[in-house]
């Protein structure tokens, strides 16, 4: 599904993250799972902290579908679920 809102829980703790996607979701997982096995692609700091506490195991679902393909309406949704959720792991910033 495209144009979604999904949460990502990290395996070894339970802590979460939420993002958007205009992509298929499941493309979007992979690219979460490449920025996770390989550093040099790392850009989201949940990426390493599933890789450290979660040994690159997440679960995913999506909760969100959005009917506006508009990338800024996408952007500001998201980041209201944020606010009212707020998830630890939208907070970890990459670490060199």
């Amino acid at each position: 599904c495209k144009y979604v809102l999904y949460i990502i829980t990290c395996n070894g703790c339970g802590e979460q993250y939420v993002g958007e996607t205009s992509t298929a979701l499941k493309d979007r997982m992979t690219v979460h799972r490449q920025q996770i096995r390989h550093k040099e692609y790392t850009i989201l700091g949940v990426s390493q902290h599933i890789e450290q506490c979660g040994r690159g195991l997440f679960r995913v679902a999506p909760f969100y579908k959005l009917n506006n393909t508009d990338e800024q309406f996408r952007k500001c949704k998201e980041q209201y679920f944020i606010k009212k959720f707020k998830p630890s792991l939208n907070n970890l910033h990459v670490k060199h």
